[in-house]
C-alpha cells in the first residue's frame, strides 16, 4: 500500500503511472490494484550490451549458472539436473557451502562474468517459482 499525503489514507487509487519489470507483472499489478494497464511502462532490461555481446570465444563450458546459489533460484533443481552432469556454478552461496556438485567457482568479479558467459554453451536458469516475462 501506498500513503497518500493529501488524503491521509493508505490508497492506491491516486497512482497515476507505474514503472514495471515486465508485461507479466503489469497486467498483475494492474488487475490486483486496479489501476488501467494502458498508464504502466514496462522498464527495458538494463544491460550494458557492450559487456554482454558475443565475443566469439571457444564455448568450453558446458552448463553455467550465475547468481545466487538459493532454493529461490533453483538449487535443488540443478542438484538433481546436474548431479552427473557437467556445470559450472559462479555466484555467492546463501548458506555459505560449498553446493556439492558441478564445478564451484564461488563468487567472481562483475568484470569476469562477461567472459564466463561467452565461454558457455548453455545458461542455466531453473528457479523454484517462475518470474515474471
Amino acid at each position: 500500500m501506498f500513503f497518500n499525503e493529501s488524503t491521509g489514507s493508505k490508497d492506491i487509487r491516486w497512482i497515476k503511472f507505474k514503472f514495471l519489470v515486465s508485461s507479466l507483472h503489469k497486467r498483475i499489478v494492474s488487475r490486483v490494484l486496479g489501476l488501467e494497464e494502458e498508464k504502466g511502462r514496462v522498464l527495458p532490461p538494463l544491460i550494458d550490451t557492450e559487456k554482454f555481446s558475443n565475443q566469439h570465444r571457444e564455448r568450453d563450458i558446458e552448463n553455467l549458472f550465475v547468481g545466487v546459489l538459493s532454493e529461490a533460484k533453483g538449487l535443488e533443481n540443478m542438484r538433481k539436473m546436474f548431479s552427473k552432469k557437467s556445470i559450472t556454478l559462479i555466484g555467492r552461496s546463501v548458506d555459505g557451502r560449498k553446493p556439492g556438485f558441478g564445478d564451484f567457482l564461488g563468487q567472481v568479479s562483475n568484470e569476469k562474468v562477461p567472459e564466463y558467459m561467452n565461454r558457455a554453451r548453455n545458461f542455466v536458469f531453473m528457479p523454484r517459482w517462475p518470474e515474471p516475462q
